[in-house]
């Protein structure tokens, strides 16, 4: 009898460092009977299932689908035990789409479970800014936009993905309660504190001895963050976001003023009361987020002064100007003047040799070859007579 673990989530809670070692534990998992269910866009072998949900849009436009092709290769019992993880599915807000994720495992597999972290929503969406500044296109970045402060200012569509009580309902509907576990995404709630040892408690399966507490995907500083936001929103990207990422400090933390993240909180205050009467706690405790807000300060360090604001800017030159010699370095100047062996001055690349066009000059040059403008103009003629 196959039993289906699917991991849904949500996005920083952890799913990076469960899924690291997921892989890493290969063989332990094979041992105990298990198999970790992964693949990629190209049907390799990945650290997630993430392309079982497919995102398309952006801001109020933004979407989340089912893609069918990979469900239907991925989702297949390979043990009496396996896992699929895959965060992006917390990115569906569809009932039916749900359903049709439910019907695909129900029909091949005899059980299954789902295992949802919820972390307060204040302190996910400020943790997500690392995946809206990536240099990887990532759905994070077309939900949110890239507004250069520490919380993404709220918009209406934010529903689909904060609105919990209204998320996990659809996914109660589509498994049933008894199928479902959600977990708060909080240190003292989780075993020992780490979520890699209370997702593996959950499972049913032992965590790998001798590993020690794994965190992936670390913060990015505050000056990193917020000219990385201005860079992108100013449709910068490629080998320039990488030179101002690379140049801005990565020191100090991108924190909310205090009233900022209790405003952007009490969206979904009415949500949240929604959720504590539907779901509990292991000890029978309604499911409720802390109230603590002493991890923010009462002014942001979103707000710049104007020393840090220069700093700022001397620092987005540095990185310029670093891009720019790699730049001429690669067109064979050395910078400053200097010229790499064997490389021709600026007002001559470009120019062809004796022979080989009318660039050479001489005898074998265009002056001294017959015929050689009626051609080129022959040839012109002919391209545009195309």
């Amino acid at each position: 009898m196959a039993h289906l673990i699917l991991h849904i989530g949500s996005h920083k809670t952890g799913t990076s460092s469960i899924q690291y070692v997921l892989t890493r534990s290969a063989e332990a998992l094979e041992k105990a009977g298990a198999s970790y269910l992964q693949t990629n866009a190209l049907g390799k072998q990945a650290a997630n299932a993430n392309t079982l949900a497919r995102m398309k849009g952006k801001g109020a436009a933004f979407t989340s689908t089912l893609s069918d092709d990979v469900a239907d290769a991925l989702i297949r019992p390979e043990a009496k035990l396996n896992i699929l993880s895959s965060e992006n599915l917390f990115w569906l807000h569809d009932a039916g789409e749900i359903a049709r994720l439910a019907k695909l495992i129900q029909l091949r597999f005899e059980s299954v479970s789902v295992i949802a972290y919820l972390r307060r929503q204040d302190m996910l969406a400020l943790s997500h800014r690392k995946q809206v500044i990536s240099p990887i296109p990532r759905p994070a970045a077309r939900f949110y936009g890239y507004q250069m402060s520490a919380l993404p200012e709220h918009q209406p569509h934010f529903h689909t993905y904060f609105d919990y009580h209204a998320k996990l309902e659809m996914w109660r509907e589509a498994f049933g309660t008894e199928n479902m576990q959600v977990a708060l995404f909080q240190r003292e709630a989780l075993k020992n504190g780490d979520s890699v040892a209370d997702f593996f408690a959950r499972a049913g399966l032992q965590p790998p001895r001798g590993e020690e507490p794994v965190r992936r995907n670390t913060a990015v500083g505050r000056e990193r963050t917020l000219l990385a936001l201005a860079a992108k929103a100013a449709g910068i990207g490629g080998d320039a976001l990488k030179a101002i990422r690379r140049a801005a400090s990565d020191e100090g933390k991108l924190l909310p003023a205090r009233a900022d993240a209790q405003a952007f909180l009490a969206n979904w205050a009415d949500s949240n009361a929604r959720l504590a009467q539907a779901w509990k706690l292991p000890d029978g405790s309604p499911f409720a987020f802390s109230d603590d807000f002493s991890m923010y300060p009462e002014v942001g360090t979103d707000v710049w002064s104007d020393a840090e604001a220069r700093e700022a800017i001397g620092h987005i030159m540095t990185g310029a100007a670093a891009m720019q010699m790699r730049k001429d370095k690669r067109k064979g100047g050395g910078g400053k003047g200097e010229l790499r062996a064997g490389a021709k001055p600026q007002g001559q690349r470009g120019r062809k040799g004796p022979g080989k066009g009318h660039g050479g000059g001489g005898a074998h040059g265009a002056a001294g070859k017959p015929g050689f403008r009626k051609r080129k103009v022959n040839r012109r003629a002919r391209k545009l007579s195309d």
